[in-house]
């Protein structure tokens, strides 16, 4: 269990959260609208890395889904939440399905600072993880970055071997500019956390942005699946609350 974060940064999702080397904290919230057909031609790492990474910096609060589909399999859901990185550290709500029973989610909850933290055999109850102590399952900084869907795609931006605009497609009545990337991991993660085949440090995917830029979908091939993440809320306004006394199961570890 201490390495499951670094597990998810092979396979669901990953890393701290350093989004193109701009401060999250510091960065406009405001976009520039990006003109996809200004990159239709080929070579398109540049504008892809510039509109993933201001697009990542945009919004402070969004909502997201990440599907699992094998070959010959309906869709299964593997992550949800809301997640809030207007506050340092990031707010955060999220479920994920790990142990293939989704009755017996693994709960990433970060309230001011505080980790509430609830795995399958937990009963629906949280242990606290104090920020200055380790756990179980890893550091609080390694249970938030987890859990944060675009920590992954924040990091890779250094990581962008090729890129190329799509064109214009309309997803569920909305016209959304597609990009086609690819990122060699060996440029982010250590040598120890990655195997020596490709299908190990190499990650091809699509990205999808609306008309104000921000990120809807994410599809990429995990070695034979396709991984769908979609976000949306962007901007909106939420609260996360942390668990009740009555659902608590220790004060710390």
């Amino acid at each position: 269990m201490k390495f499951f974060p670094r597990l998810l940064a092979l396979s669901v999702l990953p890393l701290p959260l350093m989004a193109c080397g701009v401060d999250a904290d510091t960065a406009e919230p405001s976009i520039d609208p990006v003109d996809p057909a200004a990159t239709a031609e080929g070579g398109d790492e540049d504008t892809f890395a510039d509109r993933l990474g201001r697009s990542l910096n945009a919004e402070r609060t969004f909502e997201f889904e990440v599907e699992m589909t094998s070959p010959g399999t309906n869709p299964v859901q593997l992550m949800n939440g809301r997640v809030d990185s207007s506050t340092e550290p990031v707010e955060l709500d999220v479920s994920l399905d790990d142990s293939g029973d989704p009755t017996k989610p693994t709960v990433t909850r970060s309230v001011d600072g505080v980790v509430y933290f609830g795995v399958g055999d937990s009963r629906g109850k949280y242990y606290i993880i104090d920020p200055a102590e380790g756990s179980p399952w890893g550091s609080a900084d390694e249970l938030l970055a987890a859990a944060d869907p675009l920590n992954l795609w924040s990091d890779a931006l250094t990581a962008i071997t090729r890129a190329r605009y799509l064109g214009i497609e309309n997803v569920d009545g909305m016209d959304l500019g597609r990009y086609s990337a690819t990122f060699d991991l060996r440029q982010i993660l250590p040598d120890e956390d990655l195997g020596t085949l490709p299908a190990f440090y190499e990650i091809n995917a699509d990205f999808w942005f609306d008309e104000d830029n921000h990120l809807r979908i994410v599809e990429r091939d995990l070695w034979g699946d396709l991984e769908v993440t979609t976000l949306h809320s962007w901007g909106a306004a939420f609260e996360i609350v942390p668990p009740g006394a009555d659902e608590l199961l220790l004060a710390h570890w």
